[in-house]
């Protein structure tokens, strides 16, 4: 991947190493993040319902959710960090799945979900378009009708 398909998020770029940082990363689509902004990160709501052959994905959304919270008390007041933890969404997940008894139950049960990847930007959309003074910290998010 060339770097001009990466993107760079810089923090504390209004000064020193982040302003430095900023003016080298040649080439690179660059966030920059200095008197205020939003990290919105997707985690899943498979960290609090772990199945099995799902412990290594629902490890790493836990792990997402502590290096969330972690960011919004490092970054306070100036940027805000909401968390989104999505139940099943009609997206390309069962396709990536490689164990099989796993992926066909994920098969079946996405085969009935009707929440799409919209409805979870425009909740994104909601969150980070409140007023400064508000924060939305975390959002579960499930398909009205299914325990995901």
């Amino acid at each position: 991947m060339s770097s001009t398909q990466q993107v760079a998020v810089i923090t504390g770029a209004s000064s020193g190493i982040g302003a430095v940082t900023a003016l080298a990363a040649d080439g690179y689509r660059v966030a920059l993040l200095a008197g205020g902004g939003d990290i919105v990160s997707i985690s899943s709501v498979a960290r609090r319902i772990a199945r099995p052959g799902n412990g290594v994905y629902a490890a790493t959304k836990s792990g997402l959710n502590g290096w969330s919270e972690s960011l919004r008390r490092e970054l306070l007041p100036d940027v805000r960090v909401t968390l989104n933890e999505p139940g099943a969404v009609a997206t390309e997940l069962p396709t990536h799945t490689t164990h099989a008894e796993t992926k066909q139950g994920t098969e079946a049960l996405y085969s009935q979900v009707e929440v799409t990847a919209e409805d979870i930007a425009e909740v994104i959309a909601f969150a980070v378009g409140r007023p400064r003074r508000l924060a939305i910290h975390e959002v579960l998010l499930r398909p009205a009708g299914h325990e995901l």
